[in-house]
């Protein structure tokens, strides 16, 4: 486990009942990809994006 950055910090320090912090996005690919390709793909990926 890692510590929390200033500004991840800051995000938690400000949420609460009244005020949540959510974020969210969608995403949208256009391609031929099939989902097993996808999912072998990020799956060979996924050691190269650093740890939270």
């Amino acid at each position: 486990m890692q510590p929390l950055s200033g500004l991840d910090s800051s995000f938690l320090y400000l949420e609460d009942a009244r005020q949540p912090m959510h974020v969210g996005s969608v995403l949208v690919f256009e391609g031929s990809m099939d989902f097993e390709s996808f999912r072998q793909t990020m799956a060979s990926r996924v050691h190269l994006v650093p740890r939270l």
